[in-house]
């Protein structure tokens, strides 16, 4: 797995604005319009093929995350959200007020795409 945004150079660019926060009911997009003007693009090239962009979104600020490398090549979507539910249980995010690693609520969303 790769974190692809925000990316490292976007948030050193970000002055400290939350430039990926998800507001309820409120469309996101990605590469938000700031990182656009910013020259965030996502370039597409071979190898072609399907595969699955996972969301990965949290209730308190997390700007980067480590993530695992995968055991395996996950099977299907119900797969992929078991093995991200069993790995975000473990996380631990730093709490605004006290700086203290404190457990989060996680939600993700998978959607399958191909390059052809």
């Amino acid at each position: 797995m790769s974190q692809i945004f925000p990316t490292p150079e976007l948030l050193a660019q970000s002055d400290g604005r939350d430039i990926n926060l998800v507001k309820p009911g409120v469309e996101f997009v990605v590469p938000t319009p700031a990182a656009r003007q910013r020259g965030f693009e996502y370039v597409v090239s071979p190898p072609t093929g399907s595969a699955v962009m996972i969301a990965i979104l949290s209730e308190r600020r997390v700007q980067l995350l480590d993530l695992p490398d995968l055991p395996r090549k996950l099977q299907d979507q119900a797969e992929a959200l078991s093995y991200l539910t069993a790995w975000t249980s473990e996380l631990r995010v730093p709490d605004n007020g006290s700086g203290k690693l404190v457990t989060n609520n996680w939600s993700f969303d998978v959607k399958s795409y191909s390059i052809k």
